[in-house]
């Protein structure tokens, strides 16, 4: 577990930099357009009027650029109408080519106004940043508002700048000089406090994004605000029949028409004049309707919280629980997501859903790679000792198999040949070795033909479990049937022996059945998988008791079980009883049994 936590930590890290370097930014930004444009137009309130350069005007007046004397009678009218505020999103940062006394009377008039906003440009020139401003005529009676917009990487408008702070001065941009205007709010020092998540702007808190930008609650479509064409205000009567129309009102004027190039995408519409986006800032700004966002700390708990569920849930359950999980939480965030937006509060769950999926990911591999290192592990442990059927049943259901040491009801099975000290006196080495090969060779594969796990070699000797690693209700039969078919292959074995002019062998065997621990028992580098305890001593001591029988009576005496071993197969193998003998570590002597074969049906 502590492996799992550690590799979620690990990607909660690496995507909460990936987030805080805006890998995710272009999704999450696609599904906060679609948030928009799935909402209900907001109808924004009656505060903001734009007056269009559109190309119905610039038909009208038949003549473009517009001499200043049109802006100058635009706010001579729009004094007269009682306009709270008057904002151009238009450069005036040349003179003109008509009449200069225009700028001056343009100039008079903006003064005598004293409500005018004009727009500031920037200009970027070898990463410097200069201001580019009306010229003086016009600058010095109105605010500036700096218009360069701020565009995502696909260049959507989603975020808007409110204010700059250059060599410790402040510098609005248009829609919170506008908005300040409008609320006589001066735009400086005493009332404009910035922090890293908001501007307080006098006793409004408005907050930021990671990005230190207002997110722009767009009210609908293009369109959502009462546009006006600027001939309009000029024609006869149009005022007399809408006498209130600019009365205490923001008035916008900027370029909607397509051939002055000011379109931009934005969530509710790929074409939105530039006029218009200002308009939905101040708006925001004054209906103080923002999007919220979570602070951007708190999106490394967003990230990492799911990531560690997962985890656990991959860890503890199966992958198909994991993959359930996954999309449980991811339709959760969804869902969340969505509830949230409709109260003005944005969460970006692209980050937390890749480290779902990453963390899900990574861990099925994990446990495919530690499926395929216990396998091998199994393979290198089991290979030799049991058959391939045993091997394949233990990979396909390794709750089987406990490594690490479980209590379990076996039986042991030993066996030795008899005078084999004297027969390799009297031998070669490579004859013994060769003889030797092939009746270890023969006895094995009974072992196994009889699902037995061959324990280990010990010289001539062989030491072999029923019951463990997979459990055998029937251990105790299937080693005596083992055994017996043991001696049938020895006859075998002598037969062809004596017909090639070798001696013979002979063996003495010796099986109990009992409680044993199994596991994998060794060093930390040389470790085998064996039994152990007083089950497998009193064994040992049945197959070395054949002697003693064999001595004793003068003929030799095969195979010996323990008087626990034959109650569990007294029903089907005929045994004869020898006695009880005295066995080492216990007080009480034990019972044995000669197997004679089995019983007739």
């Amino acid at each position: 577990m502590r492996r799992s936590i550690i590799i979620s930590s690990i990607i909660a890290i690496l995507t909460y930099i990936m987030f805080s370097f805006d890998v995710f930014s272009i999704i999450d930004n696609k599904y906060l357009d679609q948030k928009f444009k799935s909402k209900k137009t907001t109808h924004p309130s009656n505060q903001i009027i734009i007056l269009a350069v559109d190309d119905y005007s610039i038909e009208k007046f038949k003549i473009w650029p517009w001499p200043r004397s049109i802006y100058t009678k635009l706010v001579k009218v729009l004094q007269d109408e009682g306009a709270k505020t008057i904002a151009f999103d238009v450069s005036f940062d040349s003179y003109t080519s008509y009449n200069q006394i225009d700028d001056n009377d343009f100039g008079e008039a903006i003064r005598s106004a004293g409500n005018v906003v004009l727009a500031r440009e920037v200009q970027i020139k070898h990463k410097k940043v200069t201001f580019v401003d009306p010229i003086p005529e016009l600058s010095k009676y109105a605010s500036l508002g700096i218009v360069h917009p701020y565009q995502d990487q696909d260049y959507f408008i989603r975020r808007y700048d409110l204010i700059v702070k250059v060599q410790g001065q402040l510098y609005p941009y248009f829609a919170l000089q506008v908005a300040g205007k409008y609320l006589d709010i001066p735009i400086d020092e005493q009332f404009v406090k910035l922090s890293r998540s908001k501007i307080v702007l006098k006793n409004r808190n408005i907050p930021l994004d990671k990005k230190n930008k207002l997110l722009i609650n767009y009210m609908g479509d293009r369109g959502s605000f009462s546009t006006i064409p600027i001939y309009k205000v000029f024609e006869e009567n149009f005022l007399t029949h809408n006498p209130t129309l600019f009365k205490n009102k923001i008035v916008l004027i900027g370029a909607t028409a397509k051939y002055l190039q000011d379109l931009y995408p934005t969530p509710t519409s790929i074409e939105m004049p530039g006029v218009e986006i200002h308009a939905n800032a101040i708006q925001t700004v004054l209906s103080e309707k923002y999007l919220h966002t979570l602070p951007h700390i708190l999106y490394f708990v967003l990230i990492l919280v799911p990531v560690l569920i997962i985890a656990y849930v991959i860890r503890k359950f199966n992958a198909i629980k994991g993959l359930a999980s996954v999309f449980f939480i991811t339709l959760s965030l969804i869902i969340l997501s969505e509830i949230l937006f409709r109260y003005n509060f944005i969460i970006l769950i692209f980050s937390p859903i890749f480290a779902i999926f990453a963390t899900y990911l990574v861990g099925i591999l994990l446990r495919f790679l530690q499926a395929e290192i216990e396998k091998k592990e199994i393979r290198s442990i089991f290979n030799q000792y049991v058959s391939p059927s045993i091997v394949n049943e233990l990979l396909s259901d390794k709750a089987k198999l406990k490594l690490g040491g479980e209590k379990r009801e076996v039986s042991i099975f030993f066996s030795d040949i008899i005078g084999f000290t004297s027969f390799s006196e009297t031998h070669e080495p490579e004859e013994i070795i060769s003889q030797l090969n092939e009746y270890l060779n023969a006895m094995t594969e009974v072992i196994f033909s009889y699902k037995g796990t061959l324990d280990k070699f010990v010289g001539d000797e062989i030491m072999a479990v029923w019951g463990t690693p997979l459990t055998q209700p029937d251990h105790a039969l299937l080693a005596v049937r083992c055994a017996l078919k043991q001696l049938e292959e020895l006859r075998r074995l002598q037969e062809k022996w004596k017909a090639e002019g070798k001696d013979s062998l002979d063996i003495g065997m010796g099986i109990n059945s009992g409680p044993v621990i199994a596991g994998n028992i060794g060093a930390d580098k040389y470790k085998d998988y064996t039994v152990i305890g007083d089950a497998v001593n009193l064994a040992a001591r049945l197959e070395s008791y054949t002697r003693i029988v064999s001595k004793e009576r003068g003929s030799i005496c095969h195979f010996i079980i323990s008087d626990y071993t034959k109650k569990l197969v007294d029903d089907k193998i005929e045994t004869t009883y020898l006695g009880e003998i005295k066995v080492k570590g216990k007080n009480k002597e034990v019972k044995v049994w000669e197997v004679l074969g089995e019983k007739s049906l």
